[in-house]
């Protein structure tokens, strides 16, 4: 593929990178839909201090979880 197709915006899925997980997130704010880079439920994002992210979830079976994730670990809702 020459350089102007991708000047002009033209290019194919197998010219894009693969990544090897989810991207990363560089920030959040509450009411974001989240998830584990690993996988796992989509979370909403309840509160932020520093790196480290409270999320909520819905297990589905009528109980709800909360817990408190490195942002490292997190990736946008539906990456994976």
């Amino acid at each position: 593929m020459s350089k102007s197709a991708f000047k002009q915006g033209m290019f194919s899925a197998a010219s894009l990178v693969k990544l090897s997980r989810p991207p990363m997130l560089a920030k959040v704010w509450p009411g974001n839909r989240v998830q584990l880079a690993s996988g796992g439920p989509e979370m909403t994002v309840m509160d932020v201090a520093g790196d480290q992210v409270t999320c909520w979830w819905d297990a589905g079976d009528g109980t709800t979880g909360k817990h408190t994730f490195d942002i490292a670990l997190l990736t946008c809702y539906g990456a994976r």
